[in-house]
């Protein structure tokens, strides 16, 4: 058997179980105190209740004939102090202490009544354990009056007990009151020292809760900011995340600044850019009631010189204003009047003011070191947002004026090409044939009767009709849907393709051209005799041209004096 599962724990557990279940306060006794007492009660009196049962054995025993006079002593004590332990695991042990203490002392007193020559020795063996019971039982006044209580008592028991000597009971009386004296004294100055160390600990208990609470309250302040933060950053991702896939530059503006006052709960949201000169700062878009007047009036500032805006604008850095009244760069708008902060961050894009970001709330110190670093971020966001979407429209505007460009050439090169060639071609049940320069036949009429059903399907290059297809099928069967969709599709693919082919004939004809120029080039510097030269040139023009006749010569145009001399 191990030493944990010996049967000696077991024995002491069982003992401990037995005892506390013999002292265990009433439920009711919670105060730490009061439950001291009523368990130091329940262990007097149940000793003393044992003590007393044995020492009345003990005398039937020893001396028989004594004992009808000690029982009569003995017994009622014994009893009181049986009464005083059930009291105990009451509430109302109180009581139950009174009676044990009472119970004490008169047993003294009926100890000197059954042998009166030994008066001193019988108080002394009782009273002294009263009171050291008592002392811990009663409260200061409480014992006090006990201690007086037994020391009139004492002084007076000749006059109800015979055989007592008056002055010897006097001394005894002095002695126990001096005794009884000093143990309050004693109690007092414990009471005492027992208060100041309470004291002591209720300080420290003090200082340690209010530390506790500085600290909960720190943490929450924490928790707080950084719930906010938390908060703030969504809402400027959110905020960011909604710029970027706004193109237009007036919806940009005005999506930001209706997110900035839902997402960070702010009084006015507004966004002001400069104008070319940059002169002003004018307000482009703003979520408030106010704002949108502003809006509709053409509202601007000054850069420089009106209001926070016109300060931040030309300071190139966040202007903020925590109490509007206080400060002297204030604009004050009747638009707004409820505005208590505010804040303009620069929309700064490639070291360039662009705009300005107005955040106005109706709290004094509104913004903190946090809110400002986040709306900074976000502020320089938006002015990435702002310079995207314009220079996409300026994107979208060249490459419109491009494909405008490039449709007018396509244009003029397809008119070029045509007058010089045409083509066309065409198919019937005897074969393919060429077109040639005919013009192409109405296949919808036959001497102007209705044929056959037929479509025509224009071939179209960069929005310019360049040629036609022209369809027709045998029966009354019509044209569906999806078949004139594919006739389309193939109209289109067909001006790509005739298109890319025009490009490669021109670029074989350029191609053509530059080596025609270097072989006449390289003929030339084949001779530094400058008539040989010019008669080479002739002659590689003339063959290359397929000329009938080509002239070169070399001579200065004459000057304006000499025409007006030959005048």
């Amino acid at each position: 058997m191990s030493v944990s599962e010996s049967p000696i724990p077991r024995r002491s557990n069982l003992f401990t179980f037995f005892f506390e279940s013999l002292v265990r306060p009433h439920s009711t006794v919670q105060e730490a105190g009061a439950r001291r007492q009523a368990r130091f009660l329940a262990i007097s009196a149940f000793v003393l209740t044992l003590t007393n049962s044995a020492l009345m054995v003990a005398l039937m025993l020893t001396i028989p004939a004594e004992v009808p006079s000690y029982l009569s002593i003995l017994a009622p004590v014994a009893l009181a102090t049986l009464l005083a332990y059930v009291l105990s695991r009451t509430p109302y042990f109180h009581v139950g202490a009174w009676l044990l203490i009472i119970a004490m002392s008169a047993a003294g007193y009926g100890l000197m009544s059954v042998r009166p020559e030994s008066a001193v020795s019988q108080l002394g063996a009782t009273l002294p354990l009263a009171y050291a019971i008592s002392i811990l039982l009663l409260n200061l006044p409480e014992f006090a009056f006990l201690v007086i209580a037994n020391s009139v008592a004492i002084a007076t028991s000749p006059l109800y007990i015979s055989g007592l000597e008056p002055s010897r009971m006097m001394v005894q009386a002095f002695v126990f009151l001096v005794f009884g004296g000093l143990m309050v004294i004693v109690a007092s100055l414990r009471n005492r020292t027992e208060t100041e160390r309470l004291d002591v600990l209720h300080q420290a208990n003090r200082e340690l809760e209010a530390v506790r609470a500085a600290l909960v309250e720190q943490v929450e302040e924490r928790t707080a900011d950084l719930q906010r933060r938390t908060r703030e950053l969504q809402a400027a991702a959110q905020v960011a995340h909604g710029t970027l896939a706004m193109q237009d530059v007036t919806a940009l503006l005005g999506h930001v600044t209706r997110l900035i006052s839902e997402q960070f709960d702010y009084y006015h949201a507004g966004i002001f850019l400069l104008d070319d000169r940059g002169e002003y700062a004018v307000l482009q878009a703003a979520s408030s009631e106010g704002g949108q007047r502003m809006l509709k009036r053409g509202h601007r500032l000054r850069v420089g010189t009106q209001g926070i805006v016109g300060a931040a604008a030309a300071e190139r850095h966040p202007y903020i204003a925590l109490d509007v009244g206080e400060d002297a760069a204030f604009f004050d708008n009747p638009d707004l009047p409820m505005t208590r902060s505010e804040m303009a961050l620069p929309l700064i894009v490639r070291d360039k003011v662009i705009g300005i970001l107005d955040i106005q709330s109706t709290e004094a110190q509104a913004f903190d070191q946090q809110s400002i670093e986040v709306l900074e971020t976000l502020a320089d966001q938006i002015a990435l947002a702002i310079e995207n979407a314009r220079l996409l429209a300026e994107s979208h505007s060249t490459i419109a004026q491009l494909e405008v460009l490039m449709a007018e050439q396509s244009g003029a090169a397809w008119r070029e090409h045509l007058q010089k060639r045409s083509h066309g071609y065409v198919y019937t049940p005897s074969g393919l044939s060429s077109l040639n320069s005919k013009p192409m036949r109405d296949l919808r009429t036959d001497n102007g009767s209705p044929k056959d059903q037929s479509i025509e399907v224009p071939i179209s290059l960069r929005g310019r009709r360049i040629g036609t297809i022209a369809l027709t099928r045998a029966g009354n069967k019509q044209w569906t849907k999806k078949e004139q969709t594919l006739a389309a599709d193939i109209a289109i693919q067909v001006g790509l393709a005739v298109e890319n082919a025009r490009l490669l004939e021109d670029t074989r004809e350029q191609a053509r051209r530059e080596q025609i120029v270097a072989e006449v080039s390289s003929r030339m510097r084949e001779t530094l005799d400058m008539d040989t030269v010019l008669q080479t040139a002739i002659r590689e023009m003339q063959r290359t041209l397929n000329l009938r006749e080509a002239e070169i010569r070399l001579g200065l145009p004459p000057s304006d004096g000499h025409q007006k001399n030959a005048g």
